[in-house]
């Protein structure tokens, strides 16, 4: 082990084999190529997705979207601007102008941010703490 630490040049026996993954010179830059085409493939769909590409494992610094909240908020927006309407428009073409789409239980599938922002409001003295219940009771948040 002391021989091969610090050399270029390794001592094994018979059974061992070992081959090289990677070398500096031009003939053999196979790996380079695919670190390459992997990496353009996950900034494909890091563009797809509209998500930071550093936050799916392409670069390990950080960006201005370094929060997981922010990232979901952006990835949402992006799936109900992008995609969504342009599909509520194809079936209110095609089909009725009744069609709706409703979206909180997307965005906000457990209610978790309802409570967050009625918690928020009777804190700041906004809503009173009857209204809070009567806003959580109607939305089917809690149960008379």
């Amino acid at each position: 082990m002391n021989v091969n630490e610090n050399d270029s040049v390794i001592i094994s026996d018979s059974q061992v084999k070992v081959s090289k993954l990677f070398t500096n010179d031009s003939s053999n830059d196979n790996l380079i190529n695919l670190s390459k085409t992997l990496s353009d493939s996950v900034n494909s769909v890091a563009t797809a997705f509209n998500i930071p590409s550093s936050k799916v494992g392409v670069t390990s610094q950080d960006d201005a979207q370094s929060s997981v909240d922010m990232i979901e908020k952006q990835y949402l927006d992006s799936l109900i601007h992008n995609y969504l309407s342009i599909i509520l428009n194809e079936l209110h073409a095609k089909i009725s102008d009744s069609i709706e789409l409703e979206l909180r239980l997307l965005t906000d599938f457990d209610n978790s941010k309802l409570i967050q922002q009625v918690i928020d409001l009777v804190g700041t003295g906004i809503v009173p703490a009857d209204e809070a219940h009567t806003i959580l009771v109607k939305k089917g948040v809690l149960n008379e």
